[in-house]
């Protein structure tokens, strides 16, 4: 059985959100044809900043509960570019991801984008824990088994109380870019 939490599954259109931020992996719907239905348009920036503020209110009130911090891993994936955000700027998205970094977090990019390194950088992500991937079936399979490995990785660290470097998720192998 898996254990830990999910970050929301859906993306915002026309005034509709699917949100599971902090369910139970067991508990998140199985996506299908009818649940996940792709509309043509990102809005990555208001995507990201809303998700960020959701983080960043969970932190606090496990703070205030007194519970341990937890390693926060902001995992982006997308297979477009921003083309759709009416609230947040790219300044805004910066600020926050450099606010993240300043309190521990980790910032992951994975992007189907022919220019998804620009993509990342222009968000403030670091160039180490980007990686692209090819927008099919097998590129993705590549990408989310690199995000896996690079998770029981980053896991087996902070159990062992090890130092590792939060701006290199990857940690150098990037299975999705490897033909």
């Amino acid at each position: 059985m898996s254990s830990g939490r999910v970050g929301p599954s859906g993306e915002h259109h026309e005034g509709q959100q699917e949100n599971d931020t902090g369910r139970h992996f067991d508990r998140v719907p199985e996506l299908t044809a009818q649940t996940f239905v792709p509309r043509g348009g990102t809005p990555l920036l208001d995507a990201t900043a809303m998700l960020i503020e959701s983080v960043r209110g969970r932190a606090a009130v496990r703070n205030t509960l007194g519970k341990p911090a937890e390693e926060i891993v902001f995992v982006t994936v997308t297979d477009g570019e921003e083309n759709q955000s009416v609230r947040t700027s790219l300044e805004d998205v910066r600020r926050l991801v450099e606010t993240g970094k300043e309190e521990g977090w980790n910032f992951v990019y994975l992007g189907a984008g022919l220019d998804a390194y620009g993509d990342a950088a222009r968000l403030g992500y670091d160039v180490e824990s980007v990686q692209r991937w090819a927008a099919d079936g097998e590129g993705a399979g590549k990408m989310w088994g690199s995000l896996s490995r690079a998770a029981v990785q980053l896991r087996g660290d902070v159990a062992a109380g090890r130092v590792f470097d939060k701006s290199a998720y990857f940690r150098g192998v990037k299975e999705a870019e490897e033909s």
